[in-house]
């Protein structure tokens, strides 16, 4: 009688830490499933933004004149808050990429050519010409929201991947809208032991 009572016991406790793992592995998993998805909304949203399709043929027109970034996103009162971008189609850009940053919750946006040009960035350091991280990014996002490699930043000690996609401008040019996620909050829950 023992020996059943040992065996139910020992069954019971393997279903019960069988059964919690589970749980754990679940919620992880959707967890990181939220946070790509997000991300992929996050391209989608820019790849549909009328002001990135439209904005290259809108500065080249008017590119003597200057701009009013405020008219430009329907917004603000002319006469208090003109504010006069350069003549720099660049720096405009970067300001509205700069404020869909913050709101899409990501690390860094930025806009290039089909073939890896910069555009416009919201980090002053990108410039140029952005390397294709794994290869393949320029060609896949050509035809859906494509996820890079997760890379590491060996002096910031933390990991991070590219979400891209394709736009296409008022001029026909097919353009690459490229999202930078910090996934340093996603790997301090995947090193979460809590529960174990």
């Amino acid at each position: 009688i023992s020996f059943f009572s040992y065996d139910y016991h020992l069954r019971n406790t393997q279903e019960k830490f069988a059964a919690n793992l589970q749980v754990i592995a679940d919620n992880r998993a959707a967890y990181f499933n939220t946070y790509f998805e997000k991300a992929a909304i996050a391209v989608q949203l820019l790849q549909n933004a009328e002001t990135l399709k439209g904005k290259p043929a809108d500065v080249a027109a008017s590119s003597g004149d200057g701009i009013d970034l405020l008219a430009m996103m329907d917004g603000g009162d002319e006469e208090a808050d003109t504010v006069l971008a350069t003549n720099s189609s660049d720096q405009s850009l970067s300001d509205y990429l700069e404020s869909q940053k913050y709101i899409l919750g990501v690390d860094e946006i930025i806009l290039t050519s089909a073939t890896g040009s910069v555009l416009a960035s919201t980090s002053p350091e990108i410039s140029g010409s952005f390397v294709d991280p794994d290869g393949v990014t320029f060609e896949r996002a050509k035809s859906s929201v494509y996820f890079s490699s997760i890379l590491r930043d060996k002096t910031k000690k933390n990991y991070y991947t590219y979400a891209a996609g394709a736009i296409t401008d008022n001029s026909g040019k097919q353009q690459l809208i490229i999202v930078k996620l910090d996934l340093t909050a996603a790997y301090k829950v995947l090193k979460n032991y809590a529960g174990l």
